[in-house]
């Protein structure tokens, strides 16, 4: 019998103080159960029970090894049930790296859902350089990356994919300015433009776009994050290119308009990848299954 067994019927027959009812409760023989109990003093070298008239009682090194042990078995225990939660999706952890803050709106429903239904595993997202998101993905850092579909390689699946649209947008100075005559490509570039800094997947594709033209955009404000790049556009300051998909509110609300434009913007790309070798996760795997049926 191994050691772990040993004290756990050790244990039984300390609650039970009685062999008998011990036996009973273990569904062993007391012939069978009193070996056990020998052998575990053997090995540990002293008595541990005294027999009473009604049963057994701890001796006093018996009463020491029963309170160091419990915990030990207890956490035991979870170790050994930690693999049957994972495997149920009671407990675990779903990580998502991303070069993108389109993720949240994205993935929205479908995180939403799954939280929904397995409110036990832990959801981590983390913004990271498509470098870093390809080299996490292989170290199974991440169970997920959702990056430009350029990234997807060999040894990678696709889970799906999610065309990001990107709209001119500005206040109403520029709206009205362009609402019966189309800007162009060209003056577009020319207008003040606020857009959001270099270092973006959406700057890189924006300015990919024009550049297939031979446009350079000059940005008078280059702007951290798109919370910015909406404030100067509601002051009427500037335009600039966003998912409006973002900006709804704003866009119902009279603050910022699409721009009449002859030309529409190349859509974004944006992917959910795997790595066909990552160690097992079942949260991922329910995930990925969630998501491919979502596909139109």
């Amino acid at each position: 019998m191994r050691s772990t067994d040993l004290f756990k019927t050790f244990v039984v027959v300390a609650d039970e103080r009685s062999i008998t009812k011990a036996a009973e409760k273990l569904y062993i023989s007391q012939p069978a159960l009193t070996k056990a109990i020998k052998e575990l003093e053997s090995e540990l070298g002293g008595k541990l029970f005294v027999r009473k008239s009604k049963g057994v009682e701890l001796t006093s090194e018996g009463r020491h090894i029963y309170e160091r042990v419990l915990p030990i078995l207890s956490e035991l225990d979870n170790i050994y049930s930690y693999f049957d939660n994972v495997n149920k999706l009671k407990t675990g952890v779903l990580r998502i790296g991303t070069d993108t803050a389109n993720i949240t709106l994205l993935l929205n429903d479908y995180l939403t859902k799954f939280i929904a239904k397995y409110p036990n595993i832990e959801i981590k997202i983390t913004r990271d350089s498509e470098v870093g998101l390809i080299k996490g993905l292989r170290n199974n850092d991440y169970d997920f990356v959702m990056t430009d579909r350029e990234q997807l390689k060999p040894d990678m699946g696709l889970v799906r994919d999610f065309k990001v649209k990107y709209s001119v947008i500005g206040g109403q100075k520029f709206y009205k300015k362009f609402l019966n005559k189309p800007l162009s490509r060209e003056g577009f570039a020319a207008q003040p433009l606020a857009l959001i800094e270099h270092g973006h997947a959406s700057r890189t594709n924006i300015e990919t776009y024009f550049g297939n033209f031979g446009i350079n955009l000059i940005c008078k404000y280059d702007l951290e994050n798109y919370g910015l790049v909406m404030e100067i556009i509601k002051k009427g300051t500037a335009i600039g290119i966003a998912n409006l998909d973002y900006f709804k509110g704003e866009q119902e609300r009279g603050e910022i308009f699409k721009i009449n434009t002859d030309f529409e913007i190349d859509p974004r790309t944006i992917s959910l990848i795997y790595y066909k070798n990552a160690a097992s996760n079942p949260a991922r795997e329910v995930f990925k299954e969630m998501l491919m049926k979502g596909k139109k």
